[in-house]
């Protein structure tokens, strides 16, 4: 605005300031507003994914709890160098006559299958031996080697990681434990009818799966079928959150 005697009036600071201001206030309260609609977003989806992962995963079929044995290495190994982990067991013994061959080759080719999942370092294979007397850390180390020579985790030319698998032995007493507290069958040693020479020790012949709280959660065949719904599962309990055990 221009007064009579030409000067230029000087237009109103506090109407500069409060536009500037209402700017940065608009730009603010814009931001605030999408910043809740994204975390609202967020979180609904988490929700959703958590609540279809929940809805497709089997049900606990036992808590185990904490227990500590040995690995083919010689070492202690038990549930928290699995916590966090989705793993499946398998049961055996190296002198076994009967099932566990195939029982064996069957988790090798699973663990084929499963080091194509995209977080293999959060997955493991742990087989137990149901003849510990016998079954030394030793003897599960030459077993285990030969085992991984015969049946690679990848084929010729692929590469990648695949899921660590531990053998694991200890007294008879606490593998009775253990098998218990998964609510699972683990029989006594009985020599074979025509050959005296060898014995069998009744056990589970199926893959068990547990959860990154070390819960029991399904019992699955070994065959092809069984491998591949196995890994189906194991992706979705996998998808669950892990909370970890509080420490007492």
């Amino acid at each position: 605005m221009t007064k009579q005697d030409g000067t230029q009036q000087p237009v109103a600071s506090w109407r500069l300031f409060f536009r500037r201001v209402w700017g940065v206030l608009t730009s603010v309260w814009l931001w605030a507003v999408l910043s809740v609609i994204s975390v609202t977003a967020t979180v609904m989806i988490w929700r959703d994914i958590q609540a279809k992962a929940a809805a497709t995963t089997p049900p606990t079929l036992a808590e185990v709890g904490t227990w500590s044995l040995t690995d083919h290495e010689g070492r202690s190994f038990g549930g928290r160098d699995l916590e966090g982990k989705v793993w499946v067991a398998t049961f055996f013994f190296t002198r076994c006559p009967t099932i566990c061959p195939k029982l064996m080759r069957d988790a090798a080719l699973l663990r084929r299958k499963l080091a194509r999942l995209a977080e293999t370092s959060n997955v493991a294979l742990v087989s137990f031996t149901v003849d510990p007397e016998h079954d030394t850390p030793r003897e599960l180390a030459h077993y285990r080697s030969k085992l991984l020579q015969r049946y690679p985790a990848f084929k010729e030319g692929d590469q990648g990681s695949a899921p660590a698998w531990t053998f694991v032995t200890g007294t008879r007493a606490s593998m009775l434990d253990l098998v218990r507290r998964m609510k699972l069958h683990l029989g006594d040693k009985h020599p074979l009818p025509d050959n005296p020479s060898l014995y069998d020790i009744g056990h589970v012949a199926q893959f068990a799966l547990f959860d990154r709280q070390g819960n029991l959660r399904g019992l699955f065949p070994t065959d092809k079928a069984g491998r591949a719904e196995i890994k189906k599962v194991a992706r979705r309990v996998l998808r669950r959150a892990f909370l970890p055990k509080k420490k007492l």
